[in-house]
């Protein structure tokens, strides 16, 4: 019976190994269009995309074709000082295409998205049965890499394109590793035009055709290339402390241990990916706090992570373990950049950085169930059970990611810590008109990162939405020194209407009229503040002008008026209460005369 059994087992095996050489390749592509089918209907433009795509008049035509290859990917002159450095034409000419010929539907950009993805899994296939495992195993590895929940970022956000098509000319240079140096060539820059991690590929590469010499030239001639390209500037800019704390760390023994914990999250979500979100910025990730500032430590932790690296690489070197040792270097490459041990990309942590390490660990994951398990047919149970996991969380993940809300919705309840969720969850019940619960948000928000300027602005619309003036007027007018995503000119109109109708409620008040002309001066509408401060002068009759005044002689001094900036601030230094300032204006008046 035994023997008979032995025999059915093997019969279904090798009926299973020729099957899966057929139509294994087939079977992945259908597993990732049918698990990301659920994302394309009714969805909008989410997170970057707004960004990236929809505001973007690269993508939307606005601007010549030609503006694609000089720009960076968020449309701005990739030299100009304020550059995200990111230079990614490919990509920006994918979506200017998808734009021509569908117009801006995300339908159209979230299907291009899946059959690139579809696409890759079959190349997945293909690369680990043709150097690695068998069929089975190969499928098995590549339904992983279809369905697992970590690329749900790069599937379902259009944006998630640059890293699909970067990841799809890394496979196909890996498919043929012993062609011409040519072809490699142009697979290996075709990548990085499309995103610049495509570069890392090269490494593996290196590992499967054994051509050390030809890769170093390649990586060698496209780092030049990427750097003349960016007028020989860094590869990425210093982003802000709200979207990675990491580079602003002082204490090395601090910086090296919170490295190390983003480093646990990325195996987490590799891993046991069942708590995902859209973002980990500031405080999503704890930094780790030392006492000790002693910068032996980190050179400690270095010396002994590269030690054991070492013994790793050797270890599959003596015993030619071929697979694992490419699936440690194709790990190692591919989460280079994102390992924020080399420079610091825009945020702690994101899922889409995972697209190539992914595969590595798929693969590991399937060989490793091969040696643990020894009956072949409760291996492939065990495949099937994680296949249909990861299936349902991804489906149920893309539903996420079909609106900024309920994107929002899911991120604050797993990453809670995060200012910029807190923030925008704010946003997103001030939209519902749930402006008790945006308060409550964005105050949150306040209390993660105190620095951050936004939640001023956002606050003072709560406020006014509930007709709290006073208080709306003071969250808006500290946000007057937000240079943020335009806040500060928002803030500039929404106090320009709030003085306006307060000007129409109290036309004989100066103090309405002496606010409104501020704003007129701060937008540079010198003639309007000219005439509302006169009036709000006039209005004073002799007893409250000191304000309105001292303003206007600040102007006029702008305005090169310094004789007449002089007199009024003449009058304005009889009160004590503005008599310093308006001091500080005589003096200067006076420089100016000579």
């Amino acid at each position: 019976n035994n023997n008979n059994n032995n025999n059915k087992f093997s019969t279904q095996a090798e009926l299973l190994e020729l099957r899966s050489s057929k139509y294994g390749g087939v079977l992945c592509m259908l597993a990732a269009i049918a698990v990301y089918a659920n994302c394309v209907k009714n969805s909008e433009w989410v997170f970057d995309d707004a960004v990236a795509i929809q505001g973007n008049k690269d993508v939307t035509g606005e601007t010549p074709w030609t503006s694609t290859w000089t720009h960076d990917f968020w449309g701005g002159n990739l030299n100009a000082t304020g550059s995200h450095k990111s230079y990614r034409p490919l990509t920006v000419t994918a979506f200017r295409t998808l734009s021509a010929c569908f117009g801006m539907n995300t339908e159209a950009f979230k299907m291009a998205n899946i059959a690139v993805h579809s696409i890759n899994t079959l190349l997945t296939f293909y690369i680990f049965k043709r150097f690695f495992l068998s069929s089975t195993d190969s499928m098995f590895v590549a339904l992983l890499f279809a369905v697992h929940p970590v690329h749900t970022e790069a599937v379902a956000s259009a944006v998630g394109l640059a890293d699909l098509l970067s990841g799809f000319f890394a496979l196909l240079a890996l498919c043929f590793p012993s062609q011409h140096i040519v072809t490699l060539t142009s697979c290996v820059v075709l990548s990085m035009l499309c995103k610049e991690t495509g570069l890392t590929i090269i490494v593996p590469l290196a590992y499967l055709s054994k051509r050390y010499f030809s890769s170093v030239f390649i990586l060698s001639g496209s780092l030049l290339f990427r750097f003349w390209i960016a007028g020989w500037t860094p590869f990425v800019k210093d982003f802000r402390e709200l979207d990675n704390p990491l580079p602003f760390i002082t204490n090395p023994h601090s910086k090296v241990l919170t490295i190390f914990r983003v480093w646990v999250e990325y195996a987490r979500l590799l891993v046991t990916p069942f708590s995902l979100s859209c973002d980990y910025s500031v405080a999503a990730i704890p930094v780790v706090e030392v006492a000790s500032n002693d910068s032996f430590y980190p050179f400690l932790y270095i010396g002994l992570l590269s030690l054991t690296g070492g013994v790793v690489v050797y270890y599959l070197y003596r015993v030619k373990a071929w697979f694992l040792g490419f699936s440690v270097v194709f790990f190692g490459a591919t989460f280079a950049p994102a390992s924020q041990f080399y420079f610091h990309p825009g945020t702690m942590v994101a899922e889409r950085l995972m697209y190539l390490p992914s595969l590595a660990v798929c693969g590991v994951f399937v060989w490793a169930l091969g040696k643990i398990v020894t009956r072949r047919v409760f291996k492939e149970y065990c495949i099937v059970v994680v296949v249909l996991l990861f299936s349902f969380t991804t489906a149920q993940r893309n539903e996420d990611w079909k609106t900024l809300t309920s994107l929002f919705e899911s991120a604050v309840k797993t990453t809670p810590g995060s200012a910029k969720v807190q923030l925008n969850i704010g946003i997103s019940r001030l939209a519902q008109n749930r402006t008790n619960d945006a308060v409550r948000h964005l105050e949150k928000a306040r209390q993660i990162y105190p620095k951050g300027c936004q939640v001023d602005y956002w606050l003072g619309r709560c406020y006014l939405n509930v007709q709290n003036i006073p208080e709306s007027v003071k969250f808006f007018q500290k946000a007057l020194t937000c240079t943020e995503r335009d806040h500060q000119k928002f803030a500039l109109l929404a106090l320009e209407s709030i003085f306006k109708q307060s000007c129409k409620e109290a036309p004989t008040a100066p103090d309405p009229h002496t606010n409104l002309a501020n704003i007129f001066a701060l937008q540079k509408r010198h003639k309007e503040a000219e005439v509302i401060y006169k009036a709000a002068i006039r209005l004073s009759k002799g007893t409250r002008d000191a304000a309105p005044r001292l303003n206007f002689a600040r102007l006029l001094l702008l305005l090169e008026r310094s004789s007449e900036a002089f007199e009024h601030a003449k009058i304005a230094v009889r009160d004590p209460k503005y008599k310093q300032e308006a001091e500080a204006v005589l003096a200067e008046a006076t420089r100016m005369m000579g």
